[in-house]
């Protein structure tokens, strides 16, 4: 059997439900993309995982599909397991709770034919299980994923732009080259995240691009849990602490002084604003959000760096 073009890795772990709805919506577009396989990580679930997947196997032949167990919890860790077992040129991520649009694994596939493009990735809208709260603005929608860089395929500039882990494509040849850290990363009911941006910009300073591929779309589902003030918090918390640790992995961080600093100007900022009456019950969510966002930065400050380099040679 030749090797596919696309290798697709879905981690996951104890979301059963979800993780059918990914593989119905991706064994559909196998109809139509004969080079293809799908992985299945199985980051150590005791939900029917396993026999969800094992029942995909037989019944949607002769699709190429895998199965791995990995029992060391981490996302990280599941998806250098999913890169180790690939075959593809290309190796893309998708979350076991994102659902991708028709032709989505064909426009991510087409990115890559520029000599150059490292990674790429699409769209991701946000799809409630609730009702979306008025206060819950698009500002906030960010700290749920949602990405959206315009309707034009172009190279994102990683600065003020970024790509979403939910729906990620890399050359293979570069994980293998650079796998993700495992110090970054969801993990149990850590928030710790960057490292897709890590990777995207550690091929960068080897002069790779990152594409945007606007059809590429995945939708995302949100619980009601994460439609909720307190995760939005915890999140931008673990965004501000995550960044400080991506700079300092790439080596571009400031020193501790000035990025405690930076975080604690903006914790400031963001109190300012929540104790404004005039501001409306969004702004004020808003503002929260911020400061919390601030204090991960500050505190990632002080005690950040030495915490990574122990994960790091743990």
């Amino acid at each position: 059997m030749s090797a596919p073009d696309l290798s697709i890795v879905i981690c996951t772990h104890n979301r059963v439900d979800y993780l059918k709805l990914v593989l119905d919506a991706l064994h559909a577009q196998c109809e139509v993309l004969d080079e293809l396989e799908i992985i299945v990580v199985d980051n150590a679930s005791s939900d029917g995982t396993a026999e969800l997947c094992s029942g995909h196997a037989i019944t949607r032949a002769p699709v190429v599909f895998s199965y791995v167990y990995e029992p060391s919890i981490g996302l990280s860790q599941a998806r250098n397991t999913g890169v180790e077992v690939s075959r593809g040129g290309i190796v893309a991520f998708l979350d076991d709770d994102a659902i991708p649009d028709p032709g989505w694994a064909a426009s991510l596939r087409s990115a890559f034919l520029g000599e150059r493009v490292g990674a790429a990735g699409g769209e991701v809208v946000l799809a409630y299980e609730v009702r979306r709260p008025d206060w819950l603005t698009d500002v906030l929608e960010l700290y749920l994923t949602r990405v959206d860089w315009g309707s034009e395929p172009r190279a994102i500039d990683l600065v003020s732009e970024w790509v979403a882990g939910a729906n990620i494509a890399f050359r293979r040849s570069l994980l293998q080259q650079h796998p993700f850290d495992t110090s970054l990363g969801r993990k149990g009911a850590s928030l710790i995240s960057g490292e897709e941006t890590q990777l995207c910009r550690r091929i960068a300073q080897d002069g790779w691009t990152t594409a945007w591929v606007p059809a590429a779309r995945v939708v995302h589902h949100i619980p009601a849990a994460r439609a909720t003030k307190a995760y939005l918090r915890r999140r931008a918390y673990a965004g501000g602490y995550s960044a400080v640790l991506v700079d300092r992995r790439l080596g571009e961080s400031q020193d501790r002084i000035r990025t405690f600093v930076r975080g604690a100007k903006t914790v400031i900022t963001g109190c300012l604003r929540l104790c404004d009456p005039r501001r409306s019950s969004a702004e004020h969510a808003e503002a929260s959000v911020l400061a919390y966002s601030g204090a991960g930065t500050a505190v990632a400050a002080i005690v950040g760096w030495r915490l990574g380099e122990r994960r790091t040679s743990a």
